[in-house]
C-alpha cells in the first residue's frame, strides 16, 4: 500500500533528469550532508522572527485572525520603521507585488527589459483550439498551460501533450472561475534543463539554491527499495529531513514506470537513480547550495530581472538553465517574498541567511535616509552603495517616455 503524502504544488515539479542530477552533484565541492538540529525551525515567517530576534534589534509582532505575522521592525528609540507582512518586505512596493502575482505581466515586462523568458502566448477562454494550433504548430511536444494570476503552483499544468491539451486548458479556466478570477489561460513553452533558484537582496546578488528531487545511489549490491531504506536511516539523523523520508506513493511509482524502473532493480555501484520529478522537501527532495559555482550571466540574469520590476529590490528569481555555467539562462518566474529556509538550511554546502543579509541593507537604509549620523561602518557603506548602483540600473531598464 502507497503511504499517503500532502500534494505537491506544480511549482514541486522538475525538469531535472538523470544527467543533469549528475551534473549538480559531481559540480559541488563536497558530498558530505549537514545534519541539522537544535536550532532547526520550519516556515519563513518563524524563520524571520528568529532572525529578527537574534539580530538583537527592536521589532513587534502582530497576529491576524489566521494567525499570520506582522513584524514591525523598530530603531534603537524602539521608533517603527517598516513591517513585514505576511506577504511582502518592507521595501517591497504594491505594484511590485501585484505584478510578481500576474504572470502574463511579469513576463512581458522581462521580455521588454530584453531578459530571456521562455516563448509563451495568452489566450481566452473559449480559445482552446487556437491554443492548440499555435502550441503545437513548430513542432513542440510538450507546453505548459498556466493560469496568469494563481501563486504557489496553483493551475499549472507541465508537460501537457496534444493528447490532454484541452482538458488541461479548460481545466485551467474552471479553476480560475471557481475562484471568481476573469479566466484565461497562458501556454508556455517547456523549456529544457532543470530549475534554480536565485535571491537577490536589496539589489545585490546573494545566493543561489537548486532543489534536487528524491534519488538514490547505488551500491551493486542492494535494489532501489532497499536503498530508499538506507537512505531514510540517515534522513532520520537531519531534523529537517527526519519526518521527510523516501516512502513509495502513486506519484513515485508513476514515475518509476514512466521511466522503466522497478523497485527491485538493482543499480550498479555509483550509479545515481531518480525516483519522482517532484523538487519537495516532504516528497525525499534534496537542496544545494550552489552559490559559488553558478555563471556570471545566470547572476546577472537574475539581477536584472528584479530590476526590471518597477518597486521591487529583493526577490527569487527561477531560472532555468541546461548547466551550472549556462550562458544563456530564461527566467520562468520572479517572487516578491522569496523563502529562504533552502539557503539556511540547505543538504549539501553552507548555510547563509539572506533575512540577515535583508536586516543589515534594510537598517543600513534608514540610516542613510535620517540624515542625522555621519559615521558607517564598511559594510554599512558596502550595502548602501549596491542599493545605488542598482537603482540605476532598474533606470536603464526602464523604458523612456519622451
Amino acid at each position: 500500500m502507497c503511504d499517503k503524502h500532502p500534494t505537491p504544488s506544480s511549482d514541486d515539479w522538475n525538469y531535472m533528469r538523470t544527467e543533469h542530477l549528475n551534473h549538480i552533484l559531481d559540480s559541488l565541492p563536497s558530498l558530505e550532508q549537514n545534519y541539522w538540529q537544535d536550532g532547526y525551525t520550519t516556515g519563513i515567517h518563524n524563520a524571520w522572527i528568529r532572525t529578527v530576534r537574534r539580530s538583537g534589534r527592536n521589532f513587534h509582532i502582530d497576529r491576524s485572525k489566521k494567525n499570520r505575522p506582522y513584524i514591525t521592525l523598530k530603531d534603537s528609540a524602539d521608533d517603527p520603521i517598516g513591517v513585514v507582512t505576511p506577504w511582502n518586505v518592507p521595501t517591497c512596493t504594491k505594484t511590485a507585488g501585484r505584478i510578481c502575482q500576474n504572470k502574463v505581466k511579469t513576463q512581458e515586462i522581462l521580455h521588454t527589459a530584453g531578459i530571456n523568458v521562455p516563448w509563451y502566448q495568452v489566450f481566452g477562454p473559449d480559445e482552446a483550439d487556437e491554443a492548440f494550433d499555435t502550441a503545437f504548430a513548430q513542432g513542440r511536444r510538450e507546453v505548459v498551460v498556466k493560469a496568469p494570476s494563481f501563486s504557489q503552483g496553483l493551475g499549472v499544468f507541465l508537460n501537457v501533450t496534444e493528447q490532454d491539451f484541452k482538458d488541461r486548458f479548460q481545466e485551467c479556466v474552471e479553476m480560475q472561475k471557481e475562484r471568481k478570477r476573469e479566466p484565461s489561460v497562458i501556454v508556455q513553452e517547456m523549456v529544457d534543463g532543470f530549475e534554480l533558484r536565485v535571491t537577490i537582496v536589496e539589489g545585490e546578488f546573494f545566493g543561489s539554491i537548486v532543489r534536487i528531487p528524491a534519488y538514490v545511489t547505488g551500491d551493486g549490491t542492494h535494489n532501489i527499495e532497499e536503498l530508499m531504506s538506507l537512505k531514510n536511516e540517515e534522513r532520520q539523523k537531519d531534523r529537517a529531513r527526519s519526518k521527510r523520508l523516501l516512502r513509495r506513493n502513486a506519484n513515485m511509482e508513476a514515475f518509476m514506470r514512466s521511466n522503466s524502473l522497478s523497485f527491485s532493480d538493482i543499480p550498479e555501484a555509483g550509479e545515481r537513480v531518480l525516483l519522482s520529478a517532484i523538487s519537495n522537501i516532504s516528497f525525499g527532495a534534496e537542496t544545494a547550495n550552489i552559490t559559488d559555482i553558478i555563471s556570471e550571466e545566470i547572476r546577472d540574469t537574475a539581477v536584472r530581472a528584479v530590476a526590471a520590476i518597477p518597486g521591487l529590490y529583493t526577490g527569487g528569481v527561477d531560472i532555468m538553465v541546461r548547466s551550472l555555467k549556462d550562458d544563456m539562462p530564461r527566467v520562468l518566474e520572479v517572487n516578491s517574498f522569496p523563502h529562504a529556509t533552502s539557503f539556511i538550511y540547505p543538504t549539501y554546502g553552507e548555510s547563509i541567511n539572506p533575512i540577515a543579509h535583508y536586516l543589515d541593507s534594510y537598517y543600513a537604509q534608514h540610516k542613510f535616509a535620517k540624515g542625522k549620523e555621519e559615521n558607517f561602518s564598511s559594510k554599512e557603506k558596502q550595502l548602501l552603495s549596491s542599493r545605488h548602483d542598482f537603482c540605476k540600473l532598474k533606470l536603464q531598464l526602464f523604458p523612456t517616455e519622451d
